[in-house]
Protein backbone atom coordinates (compact mmCIF):
# COMPACT_ATOMS: atom_id res chain seq x y z
CA UNK A 1 0.00 0.00 0.00
CA UNK A 2 2.83 2.36 0.88
CA UNK A 3 4.60 1.69 -2.43
CA UNK A 4 1.37 2.27 -4.36
CA UNK A 5 0.87 5.60 -2.58
CA UNK A 6 4.45 6.67 -3.36
CA UNK A 7 3.99 5.76 -7.02
CA UNK A 8 0.78 7.82 -7.14
CA UNK A 9 2.68 10.77 -5.60
CA UNK A 10 5.47 10.35 -8.17
CA UNK A 11 2.97 10.35 -11.06
CA UNK A 12 1.23 13.44 -9.66
CA UNK A 13 4.55 15.24 -9.33
CA UNK A 14 5.35 14.38 -12.95
CA UNK A 15 2.00 15.80 -14.03
CA UNK A 16 2.68 18.92 -11.94
CA UNK A 17 6.07 19.30 -13.65
CA UNK A 18 4.50 19.00 -17.12
CA UNK A 19 1.86 21.53 -16.13
CA UNK A 20 4.60 23.94 -14.98
CA UNK A 21 6.37 23.68 -18.33
CA UNK A 22 3.09 24.34 -20.15
CA UNK A 23 2.42 27.34 -17.92
CA UNK A 24 5.72 28.87 -18.97
CA UNK A 25 4.26 29.16 -22.46
CA UNK A 26 6.28 31.50 -24.63
CA UNK A 27 7.77 33.56 -21.81
CA UNK A 28 11.21 34.82 -22.73
CA UNK A 29 12.55 34.95 -19.17
CA UNK A 30 11.72 32.68 -16.24
CA UNK A 31 13.23 31.86 -12.86
CA UNK A 32 11.92 28.60 -11.44
CA UNK A 33 12.64 27.90 -7.78
CA UNK A 34 12.17 24.52 -6.19
CA UNK A 35 13.49 22.48 -3.34
CA UNK A 36 15.77 19.48 -3.48
CA UNK A 37 14.22 16.51 -5.24
CA UNK A 38 11.46 18.46 -6.99
CA UNK A 39 12.81 17.65 -10.44
CA UNK A 40 14.39 20.98 -11.42
CA UNK A 41 17.12 19.26 -13.42
CA UNK A 42 14.56 17.10 -15.25
CA UNK A 43 12.55 20.23 -16.06
CA UNK A 44 15.65 22.11 -17.23
CA UNK A 45 16.64 19.24 -19.53
CA UNK A 46 13.11 18.92 -20.89
CA UNK A 47 12.81 22.66 -21.57
CA UNK A 48 16.24 22.72 -23.24
CA UNK A 49 15.21 19.77 -25.43
CA UNK A 50 11.98 21.52 -26.39
CA UNK A 51 13.87 24.64 -27.44
CA UNK A 52 16.37 22.59 -29.44
CA UNK A 53 13.66 20.54 -31.15
CA UNK A 54 11.99 23.82 -32.20
CA UNK A 55 15.23 24.61 -34.06
CA UNK A 56 16.57 27.04 -31.47
CA UNK A 57 20.30 26.99 -30.80
CA UNK A 58 20.20 26.10 -27.10
CA UNK A 59 22.74 26.17 -24.31
CA UNK A 60 22.14 24.08 -21.17
CA UNK A 61 24.41 25.33 -18.40
CA UNK A 62 25.23 24.39 -14.84
CA UNK A 63 28.01 25.30 -12.44
CA UNK A 64 29.71 22.03 -11.53
CA UNK A 65 31.45 19.56 -13.79
CA UNK A 66 29.88 16.31 -12.51
CA UNK A 67 26.40 17.67 -13.27
CA UNK A 68 27.54 18.85 -16.72
CA UNK A 69 28.94 15.38 -17.45
CA UNK A 70 25.62 13.87 -16.35
CA UNK A 71 23.67 16.28 -18.59
CA UNK A 72 25.88 15.34 -21.56
CA UNK A 73 25.15 11.64 -20.98
CA UNK A 74 21.41 12.24 -20.60
CA UNK A 75 21.13 14.42 -23.69
CA UNK A 76 23.51 12.55 -25.97
CA UNK A 77 24.29 14.09 -29.35
CA UNK A 78 21.94 16.86 -30.40
CA UNK A 79 22.83 19.43 -33.05
CA UNK A 80 21.00 22.35 -31.44
CA UNK A 81 21.71 21.58 -27.77
CA UNK A 82 25.01 22.16 -25.97
CA UNK A 83 25.28 21.08 -22.31
CA UNK A 84 28.29 22.39 -20.33
CA UNK A 85 29.42 24.25 -17.26
CA UNK A 86 29.59 28.03 -17.20
CA UNK A 87 33.39 27.91 -17.15
CA UNK A 88 33.52 25.43 -20.04
CA UNK A 89 31.42 27.92 -22.01
CA UNK A 90 33.80 30.76 -21.16
CA UNK A 91 36.85 28.74 -22.20
CA UNK A 92 35.18 27.48 -25.40
CA UNK A 93 34.15 31.00 -26.46
CA UNK A 94 37.63 32.35 -25.64
CA UNK A 95 39.15 29.65 -27.86
CA UNK A 96 36.71 30.53 -30.65
CA UNK A 97 37.76 34.19 -30.44
CA UNK A 98 41.44 33.25 -30.50
CA UNK A 99 40.91 31.11 -33.61
CA UNK A 100 38.82 33.77 -35.36
CA UNK A 101 40.60 36.98 -34.32
CA UNK A 102 43.86 35.98 -32.69
CA UNK A 103 42.91 37.69 -29.44
CA UNK A 104 43.60 35.93 -26.14
CA UNK A 105 40.69 37.06 -24.02
CA UNK A 106 41.71 35.28 -20.82
CA UNK A 107 45.15 36.91 -20.97
CA UNK A 108 43.49 40.28 -21.63
CA UNK A 109 41.22 39.72 -18.63
CA UNK A 110 44.20 38.85 -16.45
CA UNK A 111 45.97 42.05 -17.52
CA UNK A 112 42.80 44.11 -17.06
CA UNK A 113 42.06 42.67 -13.59
CA UNK A 114 45.39 41.60 -12.03
CA UNK A 115 45.14 39.81 -8.72
CA UNK A 116 41.53 38.77 -9.23
CA UNK A 117 40.36 35.17 -9.42
CA UNK A 118 40.22 33.61 -12.86
CA UNK A 119 36.96 31.77 -12.42
CA UNK A 120 35.21 34.66 -10.69
CA UNK A 121 36.44 37.57 -12.82
CA UNK A 122 38.60 36.60 -15.81
CA UNK A 123 36.30 33.94 -17.25
CA UNK A 124 33.10 36.03 -17.20
CA UNK A 125 35.04 39.03 -18.55
CA UNK A 126 36.32 36.91 -21.46
CA UNK A 127 32.82 35.56 -22.10
CA UNK A 128 31.35 39.07 -22.16
CA UNK A 129 34.05 40.24 -24.58
CA UNK A 130 33.40 37.27 -26.85
CA UNK A 131 29.86 38.51 -27.45
CA UNK A 132 31.21 41.50 -29.38
CA UNK A 133 33.62 39.38 -31.42
CA UNK A 134 31.58 36.31 -32.35
CA UNK A 135 28.47 36.38 -34.50
CA UNK A 136 27.06 33.01 -33.42
CA UNK A 137 24.83 33.38 -30.40
CA UNK A 138 22.13 31.36 -28.69
CA UNK A 139 18.37 31.48 -29.13
CA UNK A 140 17.84 29.95 -25.69
CA UNK A 141 19.89 29.50 -22.54
CA UNK A 142 18.67 27.17 -19.79
CA UNK A 143 20.56 27.23 -16.48
CA UNK A 144 20.29 24.49 -13.87
CA UNK A 145 21.45 25.07 -10.29
CA UNK A 146 21.40 28.82 -10.94
CA UNK A 147 21.89 29.58 -7.25
CA UNK A 148 25.60 28.83 -7.71
CA UNK A 149 26.18 31.52 -10.37
CA UNK A 150 27.78 34.85 -9.46
CA UNK A 151 26.10 38.15 -10.33
CA UNK A 152 28.71 38.90 -13.04
CA UNK A 153 27.96 35.61 -14.78
CA UNK A 154 24.42 36.71 -15.65
CA UNK A 155 25.50 39.80 -17.61
CA UNK A 156 28.01 37.78 -19.63
CA UNK A 157 25.37 35.09 -20.24
CA UNK A 158 22.71 37.50 -21.43
CA UNK A 159 25.23 38.90 -23.90
CA UNK A 160 25.38 35.42 -25.50
CA UNK A 161 21.71 35.59 -26.49
CA UNK A 162 20.94 36.22 -30.15
CA UNK A 163 18.21 38.74 -29.35
CA UNK A 164 17.48 40.71 -26.21
CA UNK A 165 13.74 40.50 -26.87
CA UNK A 166 13.25 37.25 -28.79
CA UNK A 167 15.70 34.88 -27.07
CA UNK A 168 14.92 32.78 -23.99
CA UNK A 169 16.67 32.66 -20.62
CA UNK A 170 15.35 30.14 -18.09
CA UNK A 171 16.95 29.63 -14.69
CA UNK A 172 16.18 26.73 -12.36
CA UNK A 173 17.44 27.21 -8.80
CA UNK A 174 17.10 26.34 -5.12
CA UNK A 175 18.21 28.98 -2.61
CA UNK A 176 18.49 26.27 0.05
CA UNK A 177 21.19 24.50 -1.97
CA UNK A 178 23.59 27.39 -2.58
CA UNK A 179 26.69 25.19 -2.37
CA UNK A 180 29.10 27.95 -3.38
CA UNK A 181 27.43 30.78 -1.38
CA UNK A 182 26.86 33.02 -4.38
CA UNK A 183 24.94 36.27 -4.08
CA UNK A 184 23.18 36.10 -7.47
Amino acid sequence: VSLAEEELTRIQLTEQQARLLRMLGDRKRAAICGGAGTGKTLLAVQKAREFAEEGKRTLLLCYNRPLADHLKRVIGKHDNLLPMTFHQLCLWRAKQVQAACGRKLLEEASEQYPGHGGFEVHYPFALACSADLLADKFDAIVVDEGQDFLDDYWTALEMQLASEKASYLYVFYDDNQALYQRSA
